[in-house]
């Protein structure tokens, strides 16, 4: 066997590494993680990124997931005996942070466990793009001011950070001359 695999439903699909996706190396039916180790060491949220990348390079016109198809323990084959139910579990709290940040939703027009990715997942195509998104999640809008936070928070999500900082550097000038006295010392000001 080439390495364990993570049973995904088509034939054709990338192996992860530690270096990324490696585009149609394999044709299983499987996204090959050869190290178990690897995937035990990501967070639920940097295992999420990549199986919404495989997702989102899926060839799915329904654009339909079932997240128990995933992480169930057929799914999970050639692995050491140790590793498939902790993989299992790690797949699972993926998909679970997956469906929190509402990247995958309930398919309403679907039985049971049949999910969709959102307009917000599909947008979030690369891992990279899942990591950009988590790391916005740094900047608490509600613990900023109400006006810095309407300046800044779009181009913090963005990964704009040097425009982030500016944007908010610049509101904090704007109050401190507007709450200073101008009036003693106006030269200071022009």
């Amino acid at each position: 066997m080439m390495g364990a695999a993570l049973w995904l439903p088509h034939p054709s699909y990338p192996v992860f590494s530690k270096k990324g996706f490696s585009p149609g190396k394999h044709y299983v039916a499987s996204l090959l993680f050869p190290d178990p180790e690897l995937v035990l060491a990501l967070e639920p949220e940097e295992l999420a990124g990549v199986v919404l990348e495989f997702l989102n390079n899926e060839r799915n016109p329904r654009n339909l997931v079932s997240p128990t198809s995933i992480a169930v323990h057929h799914s999970i084959e050639g692995y050491p005996q140790q590793y498939p139910r902790r993989i299992m579990e790690a797949l699972a709290e993926a998909l679970t942070w997956l469906v929190r940040e509402g990247l995958i939703a309930h398919d309403p027009e679907q039985p049971d466990d049949w999910h969709f990715i959102t307009r917000r997942g599909r947008s979030l195509s690369k891992a990279a793009d899942v990591r950009a998104y988590r790391d916005s999640a740094i900047l608490p809008a509600k613990l900023l001011h109400p006006v810095i936070a309407s300046r800044v928070q779009a181009a913090f999500i963005r990964g704009e950070y040097d425009v982030a900082a500016f944007q908010a550097f610049r509101e904090v000038e704007v109050a401190i001359r507007r709450a200073g006295d101008t009036r003693l010392r106006p030269s200071a000001y022009q």
